[in-house]
């Protein structure tokens, strides 16, 4: 990447927990038996045989720091594993508080985002192997094999390939287009002083944590040269732009300055264990 190429968002949603997805059944109330074809004690142990793994993986990272330059290529690669392995952990974690509610939407996003994380540490797994440390290599092996195993348990719906023309979805069944417009936004950013906030970041700090209504954040025209990052306890989040050109989030992080790139996004959202 050029050093003098900047990164910028247009236009963001964040909506519970991850992402806005195409929603299977947002009408289905009941657990759907076929979803799983496990018993459930058993799924909700491998999640948490996963879990264990992930973490103990992750505590053997956090001692391979070498020295305290942060700049450090080794640094650099372990902070961005570790960084990894704590979104793996979001998805567990948010897998296991589902587990006595799966309707079909919920098991879509389970399985997309277990998917994502196996990939993920996959790409640290090939990391570690070529010459870093490989037992930490043949830990997130196992830690692949695990999610693999969680997959497998979860049943490929045909409607999962269905409706893929309709309309994005918010949590609920909420058409997106409805939920933009039926409703004022909780705070306004503005650059102008006419808005709650003169920042994204200060908008977002003031949005409830952990909430079960969303949250709407709407930013005005501008060009807002700012890094924003949002907190895993920040749910139900919805930031809603003037449009693409019109409402601009700016950065310049790039891997010419220092910067991971994984770390140089103008927006995304923090990891923790």
């Amino acid at each position: 990447m050029s050093p003098f190429m900047k990164s910028s968002y247009h236009f963001i949603i964040v909506s519970t927990i991850w992402f806005c997805s195409l929603s299977i059944n947002p009408g289905a109330n009941n657990v759907d038996p076929q979803l799983i074809d496990v018993p459930l004690p058993v799924f909700k142990n491998s999640l948490e045989k996963t879990m264990e793994a992930v973490q103990n993986v992750a505590s053997a990272m956090s001692h391979m720091h070498v020295g305290e330059d942060a700049k450090n290529s080794t640094n650099m690669i372990i902070s961005y594993c570790e960084g990894l392995l704590g979104e793996t952990a979001e998805v567990l974690n948010w897998s296991l508080s589902t587990i006595h509610d799966l309707k079909g939407d919920v098991v879509s996003h389970m399985r997309t985002w277990l998917n994502t994380s196996h990939t993920r540490e996959i790409t640290c797994m090939e990391v570690f192997k070529n010459g870093i440390d490989s037992k930490v290599s043949e830990s997130l092996k196992h830690v692949t094999r695990l999610i693999d195993e969680v997959i497998g348990m979860i049943q490929v719906q045909q409607h999962d390939y269905q409706n893929v023309d309709q309309p994005l979805l918010l949590s609920g069944g909420t058409n997106f287009e409805d939920a933009k417009f039926s409703k004022t936004p909780n705070v306004t950013v503005s650059q102008d002083g006419s808005g709650n906030f003169n920042r994204i970041m200060d908008a977002i700090a003031a949005a409830p944590s952990h909430s079960q209504q969303r949250f709407v954040i709407f930013i005005k025209k501008g060009i807002y040269k700012e890094y924003v990052k949002i907190d895993p306890t920040k749910t139900n989040l919805v930031l809603i732009g003037e449009g693409m050109d019109v409402t601009t989030i700016s950065g310049n992080r790039c891997n010419a300055s220092g910067w991971q790139t994984v770390d140089s996004a103008t927006f995304g959202k923090t990891s923790k264990l």
